[in-house]
């Protein structure tokens, strides 16, 4: 499960679940998000069965995202595209978890978006990373480029 905004694709917010995530879990990271980086205008989510209602009504996401004012947007059913940065950056971190050598959990996962969303230039940002994009100015780390792990 991941979060990423949309304009600069800085990873919000991602976690591991052995099985698809409950929609408290969601919410539960999204809060996260929203405490740390503030409250978007808006969300846009496939129309998997947490983010739509089976019998027509509104769903307890869509629910949620009202009573905190957030603008919830469902992509169009057929249109996996929609949803295209976030398919890409599963298929991003995958790949790139696998060939640095991490494992699958949480713990890599955070280690790996830090250095996604601060180290990693993106090609779609002018070779900016997605956290100089996000924050509109370049991130100074104090970490020096010779360690490649921080622990």
């Amino acid at each position: 499960m991941t979060l990423i905004d949309d304009h600069s694709r800085f990873c919000l917010g991602a976690k591991l679940h052995p099985f698809a995530p409950k929609k408290e879990q969601i919410i539960s990271l999204l809060e996260e998000a929203i405490e740390k980086y503030g409250r978007p205008e808006s969300i846009l989510t496939d129309n998997g069965a947490l983010f739509s209602s089976v019998r027509g009504g509104t769903s307890t996401f869509s629910r949620w995202c009202q009573t905190e004012g957030i603008k919830h947007i469902r992509a169009r059913v057929f249109h996996p595209e929609t949803c295209g940065k976030v398919e890409r950056l599963h298929g991003t971190i995958i790949r790139e978890m696998e060939r640095l050598g991490l494992k699958y959990c949480n713990s890599d996962l955070s280690y790996y978006r830090s250095y996604y969303n601060f180290s990693r230039p993106h090609q779609s940002l002018n070779l900016l990373t997605p956290g100089e994009r996000f924050m509109n100015h370049p991130y100074v780390s104090l970490v020096p480029k010779s360690v490649t792990h921080v622990y």
